[in-house]
């Protein structure tokens, strides 16, 4: 499980985020979690939409499992599928992402 701040910045991330991505939680926690992860195809869509998820806690893909491609610390590339929740107290971006190969 990954979990993000308001401002995009990683707040959490788990066992099995360390054995997906290969980042220690000491490596990931404070960064912002769409320029570790994420292709560069996909930071257009999220500087997009990530505004309104700031003001609202609603987006395009909350409460949807969606299938991606992330990025892995070596730099590879692997498909994957993420569910994203949205913590309303103040907005926090949930995810539960799996490497869809295994699956």
């Amino acid at each position: 499980m990954v979990m993000m701040d308001s401002e995009g910045r990683i707040i959490l991330w788990n066992p099995a985020a360390e054995h997906m991505f290969g980042y220690t939680a000491m490596e990931a926690i404070g960064h912002p979690l769409h320029g570790l992860l994420a292709p560069a195809a996909f930071h257009g869509g999220f500087q997009e939409h990530f505004p309104v998820f700031q003001a609202t806690g609603r987006g395009p893909a909350v409460g949807k499992v969606v299938e991606l491609s992330a990025l892995r610390k070596d730099g590879t590339e692997f498909p994957m599928e993420l569910a994203l929740s949205s913590v309303q107290k103040r907005p926090k971006l949930a995810g539960g992402r799996r490497d869809s190969r295994h699956y």
